[in-house]
């Protein structure tokens, strides 16, 4: 822009041409802004109220050139009386203010909702944090307890991770528990919860599921699973701990020991397989 202030400020003396190129330079940065700010994800009203100021800028901005197209050669700094002169004076000061805020505001939120990921979410995998999990699983308890639904519960272990370790490195085993978790979230629904309990194993916890439909998800993560070495990855195999119960006040640690002992059973049994704790079944 300064470049195109060169002739009409030292070369020809123009100030309605000032104006104009001022006013459509800005208007167009302002309205790209506002753009810019619609393609973000999840806004809230500290967005919607940045957008809100750059496009009321840009219409202020836009009116002002128009006036002063239709003003007179004349027109000078000092002689410039006109009222939309005046408010573009008085918007310019409140925008500068208002943006300023807007953009410590938008900043401070996303710092913020980096924090909550960090501290809800596992650095590795992207699942929940063991605490997020039992947070999240005992509210969903407490809904399926009031609605009379079942809900089953899986606890999932990586067959003998150790040995991928020492063999791949633990690059290679973290690359492992990456490649678990993008398997698992193909079987699982979007509202099922899914978690790290710790290390290597993991839980998922399936809202409105009774024991036959959570053999028929826990089937099919073995199956996926066992899969994993056909494109040339690292091969691995998973043993799973099903526990299905109609809540009725308990919290989620009394239903992970059921299915904890669902999964030691799959162990003791070959691995590779799932196992309930009522119902001893084989993965398909």
């Amino acid at each position: 822009m300064a470049a195109l202030l060169v002739w009409p400020t030292f070369v020809h003396d123009d100030y309605r041409f000032r104006i104009v190129i001022v006013s459509v330079v800005n208007a167009c940065f302002f309205l790209a802004s506002a753009f810019a700010i619609t393609r973000m994800s999840a806004k809230g009203f500290v967005e919607y109220f940045t957008q809100f100021i750059f496009v009321a800028t840009a219409l202020v901005l836009a009116v002002r050139c128009g006036v002063t197209l239709l003003a007179p050669n004349t027109l000078q700094p000092l002689t410039n009386t006109s009222f939309i002169h005046y408010v573009y004076l008085a918007t310019t000061s409140f925008s500068i203010l208002a943006l300023s805020l807007g953009f410590i505001m938008m900043i401070n939120r996303r710092l913020q909702q980096r924090l909550e990921a960090a501290a809800f979410h596992d650095g590795l995998t992207g699942v929940f944090t063991r605490t997020a999990f039992f947070d999240s699983a005992n509210m969903e308890l407490a809904r399926c307890h009031r609605s009379g639904d079942k809900v089953s519960l899986l606890i999932i272990d990586l067959d003998d991770f150790k040995s991928i370790n020492d063999r791949f490195g633990h690059l290679g085993g973290d690359g492992v528990l990456i490649d678990f978790v993008n398997r698992t979230r193909q079987v699982l629904r979007s509202h099922d919860l899914f978690g790290r309990y710790g290390g290597e194993e993991f839980v998922a916890l399936l809202p409105v599921t009774d024991q036959k439909q959570a053999h028929e998800v826990a089937g099919r993560i073995c199956a996926i699973c066992q899969r994993s070495g056909e494109a040339g990855a690292t091969a691995f195999t998973v043993s799973i701990g099903v526990a299905t119960v109609q809540p009725g006040g308990e919290d989620i640690g009394a239903i992970l020991a059921q299915a904890d002992a669902a999964l030691y059973r799959a162990k003791r049994n070959g691995k590779n397989r799932y196992e309930s704790h009522v119902v001893i079944s084989t993965a398909a």
